[in-house]
């Protein structure tokens, strides 16, 4: 089956056209980035550029395939202005269904989102009206990004109304990869928030090193890797984690740190010393405390 494949630089559209070609199908793969002017490798995917807001690069990239999967699209209503947003978005799934419908193609697979319900990044912020939210929940979507997409669909069942063509729209969730697991769901960077959208504004939480120190300006101290901590100079040849600057340090203890109030022992070796830590505290971690970001309902 020869299938054409919109946004196929973005992860949605990087993983369909791997399985598509696995699978044995001609894939044209497409998307605003330049072409590489190389030598193909063998079995690699045909690729071209195009603009699909242009409804004359749309038809062209259409002509001559049985099906289309469309996950071409700007991701989310907080990196571009609204209006670059909506009009990107849905012109190019008019433009797509317009030709797919024209021009004779079978089947189309519009990657819709999971924001169509319109809570995720509402201006006026509302919970769903039940949990777990299913295809039936009402859509009432204020941003350009899920609205965009909620018409998105609106187009789908057009298209199925007044020609043979049979679509589908998919809601994936936030996507991932084994390649930003960790920079997306593992614990913010100290100066970093959370995560970006209306309302966003949390207090990240710091990271506890492996081998925990105390970083002179850490706000948190005891053993976090922030970016705007310095890290203190450690002497040649310590084994164990540096004290903060100013204090002395030894192979297997740390003197007190400047301001703090209690002293660490050797067998506080593996926590260092604690700068401005009250006594009593033993070894508890201390962080700053993460506020979730209002109105963004992603977990």
């Amino acid at each position: 089956m020869r299938v054409v494949v919109t946004g196929a630089h973005g992860k949605v559209g990087r993983a369909a056209v791997k399985a598509l070609a696995e699978a044995g199908h001609e894939v044209t793969a497409t998307d605003l980035a330049r072409p590489v002017f190389e030598r193909h490798d063998p079995g690699e995917p045909r690729y071209l550029q195009a603009d699909l807001t242009d409804a004359g690069q749309a038809y062209a990239i259409t002509h001559g395939a049985d099906a289309v999967v469309h996950a071409a699209a700007i991701p989310d209503p907080t990196s571009n202005a609204p209006h670059v947003v909506f009009h990107n978005n849905l012109m190019a799934t008019f433009n797509l269904i317009e030709a797919a419908v024209r021009l004779g193609v079978t089947r189309f697979v519009n990657i819709s989102s999971e924001t169509v319900p319109g809570f995720f990044f509402a201006e006026r912020p509302f919970l769903p009206d039940y949990a777990p939210v299913d295809e039936e929940h009402p859509a009432r979507p204020q941003d350009p990004y899920a609205l965009s997409k909620h018409f998105g669909e609106q187009l789908m069942d057009a298209a199925v109304r007044r020609s043979d063509i049979k679509c589908i729209s998919l809601r994936p969730s936030w996507v991932q990869h084994e390649g930003n697991y960790e920079r997306n769901l593992g614990p913010p960077r100290c100066g970093t928030p959370a995560r970006s959208g209306p309302g966003s504004g949390a207090t990240p939480t710091c990271t506890t090193s492996p081998t925990p120190s105390c970083w002179p300006s850490s706000p948190t101290c005891r053993g976090t890797r922030c970016s705007t901590s310095p890290r203190p100079t450690t002497r040649a040849g310590t084994t164990s984690p540096p004290c903060c600057a100013g204090s002395t340090a030894t192979r297997s203890s740390c003197a007190r740190c400047p301001g703090s109030t209690r002293r660490a022992s050797p067998a506080r070796r593996r926590t260092g010393c604690w700068a401005g830590l009250p006594s009593g505290r033993g070894a508890t971690t201390w962080t700053r405390t993460a506020v979730p970001a209002r109105g963004d309902a992603r977990l």
